[in-house]
């Protein structure tokens, strides 16, 4: 299957929906994300949203292929709440999937709700549906693709209650809060009964917007965060965790099938249809992309997810591969470019550069809400977000120590701990009454400010690096990758930038490939929740000959589980900032083979058996250590054949204690070299 970002000028695009488990940021399911209750996709046509008269039609495209489906998934419709003086009774009109291939459809007339269900009428996954419902007072009629497959007159003389259709895809408020898993196009309401001829003659074709009865109109275009409503009536939607995402065709090619001729022109339309044993052939270029798949290469399979099962994980078979075409460099990119005019701008006696985003642009590009800018990179050199104390840019050259300040290096100038701006409760924050990257604090060489509200994106430029028009990339998501629940799955010589990985399954190998600029300060650390606070987080995944560099603040990786594989890896450069109460990388239940250099947090660890490693150059002061088994991570521990070098601040291994049972116990070290310590060892614990 080959891959081609070229492509993209070869086809058309039709922009859908999709709704699922994850929220707009990638970063988790809804049901763990702190920012999304309920957990629920769903666009809001507000309070005063479309009403649809006494008679009526509704009209949806629909696409089901996910791994487990609701028993309830609202297409379109609300159900009030009582505190509103209404009730289920007063329901607008509404179309449901029920247990994934039964449709319910029905209204509230005021004192009664009225409803049918219709069985077995969407069976097939991954295909397309229209669904129509029409009233004209007696029949009440759903139509499949056309085709009438059900009709009632139970309800003939019922006026539908005039409560708006104020949801599609989900509920927020309302007693009935179903969640649809899958992709919805083309949603059409409309004062009046069709036929079905009607439908029938513009059920494929997208309409002008200017019909007769046409009350509102999504064939999901978005203006950022809004879905618009082109039917001239102005009932736009706001998004709330759904994505765009698009179909893509010519005539050449109906749909990109993954040959030479008609490849796929993004990562992910490739992984909608990758099956066993495929290879995706990616060609040369940086692909932005924010990918989010829950369930691949398990189709038809009975895995067991517990890593204590004796069945778990086994010899990979049936694996998919993905890497560049043979002599070719593919990065996997979550920031992207910005085609912005740049101004000279004077404040508090400095001269930046400062230019105003295109947020229906960028939200376009990105296939959902743009909210914030999290870094900024000018010809790839990283930019620091304003901070104070000021630092030299920290992606400078590390040699020499924090006391020789060699010219040139990272160590010109001090490199202090940077004051934190805590948000409310406490709680570590990047709004900008708080936190990082103001203007207030941009008054050094190579920071970086941003006014959310006035989208305006300030640079105090290098006279090396001068923005431009086409060499300024920003990041604006937290995640570019979350796989939930992969099997047999190979990423081979690709390079990942400005965007953090989540990615849990068995037997999933990333060899020979680079990790770059995955986390920084700006990003919220969602101190007590792993996934949402490291560059990457894997379960049960291996690394084999990878490059890991730049990626900074709270918990870089935690590369987790019981079959999980660090071997021959370098680690570089790693982090430069001060840790709230983070944590040096976690890096597998097998750790080998392993360099690890001038980075500043100490703390090491996590691994079951940590052998043939060289930790070197730590320069946190802390009572850690550069290897550090914590209270879970000491018990039949080994440590052996390892050099720990140059922590002066530092612990070279530290063993903790606790209580009795603690997971405190019998640990072993042997032939360990540590030098230029704090302190050599401090070993707590009995039994080691």
């Amino acid at each position: 299957m080959y891959v081609s970002k070229s492509a993209l000028e070869q086809y058309e695009t039709d922009d859908y929906l999709l709704f699922d488990f994850f929220s707009d940021t990638l970063e988790a399911f809804h049901s763990t994300h702190p920012d999304y209750l309920p957990a629920v996709d769903a666009i809001d046509l507000g309070k005063n949203g479309p009403k649809v008269g006494e008679q009526f039609t509704l009209e949806a495209r629909i696409y089901q292929d996910g791994r487990t489906t609701p028993p309830w998934g609202i297409i379109m419709g609300y159900q009030p709440v009582d505190k509103e003086g209404l009730d289920e009774n007063h329901e607008s009109p509404f179309i449901w999937v029920y247990e994934g291939v039964n449709i319910k459809y029905g209204f509230g007339s005021g004192d009664q709700r009225h409803y049918s269900i219709v069985d077995s009428v969407i069976l097939n996954r991954k295909t397309w549906y229209h669904i129509a419902t029409t009233f004209d007072g007696t029949n009440y009629r759903l139509f499949v693709n056309g085709e009438e497959v059900h009709n009632t007159t139970n309800f003939a003389g019922k006026t539908p209650y005039p409560t708006p259709v104020r949801f599609i895809g989900g509920a927020h408020v309302g007693h009935q809060r179903g969640r649809f898993f899958g992709k919805i196009d083309e949603v059409r309401m409309w004062r009046s009964a069709k036929t079905q001829v009607e439908i029938q003659e513009k059920m494929n074709d997208q309409l002008t917007g200017n019909e007769s009865d046409l009350v509102a109109y999504y064939p999901m275009d978005i203006d950022n965060q809004y879905v618009l409503d082109r039917s001239g009536n102005n009932y736009h939607g706001t998004m709330i965790g759904p994505v765009v995402k698009s179909r893509y065709f010519s005539d050449e090619c109906p749909k990109p099938d993954g040959t030479m001729d008609c490849p796929y022109p993004t990562i992910a339309s490739a992984l909608e249809d990758v099956r066993a044993w495929d290879r995706i052939i990616i060609r040369e270029g940086r692909y932005t992309e924010f990918i989010m798949k829950d369930g691949i290469n398990i189709e038809g399979t009975d895995y067991t997810w517990s890593q204590l099962d004796p069945d778990f994980g086994g010899p990979p078979t049936n694996t998919i591969t993905i890497e560049p075409y043979p002599n070719e460099t593919v990065v996997i990119d979550g920031s992207i470019s910005i085609n912005v005019d740049w101004e000279p701008y004077y404040h508090n006696g400095h001269g930046f550069f400062r230019a105003i985003l295109d947020s229906a642009a960028i939200a376009d590009e990105i296939q959902r809400p743009f909210r914030d800018v999290y870094g900024v990179w000018i010809n790839d050199r990283y930019q620091i977000p304003a901070v104070s104390p000021n630092i030299k840019n920290p992606t400078d050259p590390s040699y020499g120590g924090p006391n020789d300040h060699v010219p040139g290096t990272h160590w010109e100038v001090d490199v202090v701990q940077s004051d934190m701006r805590y948000g409310e409760g406490n709680e570590m924050s990047i709004n900008r009454e708080y936190g990082l990257a103001r203007l207030d604090l941009l008054d050094t060489l190579e920071e970086w400010a941003f006014d959310p509200q006035n989208e305006m994106l300030y640079i105090y430029a290098d006279e090396r690096f001068i923005p431009s028009s086409t060499n300024v990339r920003i990041r604006v998501l937290h995640r570019m990758i979350n796989f939930q629940y992969v099997a047999n799955m190979e990423f081979r010589n690709i390079n990942f930038f400005g965007g953090s990985l989540d990615v849990m399954g068995q037997n999933v190998l990333f060899e020979d490939c680079k990790f770059e600029h995955l986390h920084d300060i700006t990003l919220p650390p969602f101190r007590n929740h792993g996934p949402l606070c490291a560059g990457l987080f894997s379960w049960n995944a291996d690394f084999i000959n990878c490059i890991f560099s730049r990626i900074p603040y709270v918990y870089s990786l935690k590369i987790q589980g019981a079959r999980s594989l660090v071997e021959n890896c370098l680690f570089t450069n790693m982090d430069w900032w001060a840790n709230p109460g983070g944590g040096a990388p976690g890096l597998g239940y097998v750790c080998r083979f392993v360099t690890f250099e001038n980075s500043k947090i100490g703390g090491l660890g996590g691994s079951s058996l940590m052998e043939y490693c060289r930790i070197e150059d730590f320069t946190d002061p802390c009572d850690c250590g550069l290897i550090n088994r914590g209270a879970h991570g000491a018990p039949r521990s080994m440590t052996r054949y390892n050099w720990v070098i140059n922590g002066p601040g530092a612990n070279g291994i530290r063993f903790d204690g606790g209580s009795t049972g603690a997971g405190n116990r019998r640990g072993d070290v042997h032939h360990l070299v540590t030098a230029g310590n704090h302190r050599g060892m401090r070993l707590k614990g009995d039994y080691h």
